[in-house]
């Protein structure tokens, strides 16, 4: 059988799929939830990014929550840089790492 993998992000992300990844998978962190997302989204100087890959199977086998944090003003420039708190969210058998 031939395994397709669809990469999702941001708006694309299905809320269901998200939240049955978070309960099945042995790796969860609270910085993969979709508070820890909103969260990134709320605070000044920070941005929420999501993206997660899912099968054929229509099941998601990997998600990723990245704080993108930007200064103000010339610092900005410098001091770009997107934290991945917890590290990715995979799922109990890890297929998408082999893409």
């Amino acid at each position: 059988m031939n395994n397709t993998y669809i990469f999702q992000k941001n708006s694309s992300i299905d809320q269901n799929k998200w939240d049955e990844l978070l309960r099945n998978s042995p790796y969860t962190t609270p910085f993969q939830t979709p508070q820890f997302y909103t969260f990134c989204n709320s605070t000044p100087g920070h941005r929420g990014w999501v993206c997660a890959v899912e099968g054929n199977d229509q099941k998601y086998h990997a998600l990723c929550v990245a704080d993108l944090i930007r200064e103000r003003g010339a610092r900005s420039y410098f001091s770009r840089r997107a934290i991945i708190y917890g590290g990715p969210l995979l799922s109990d058998e890890n297929q998408a790492v082999f893409l």
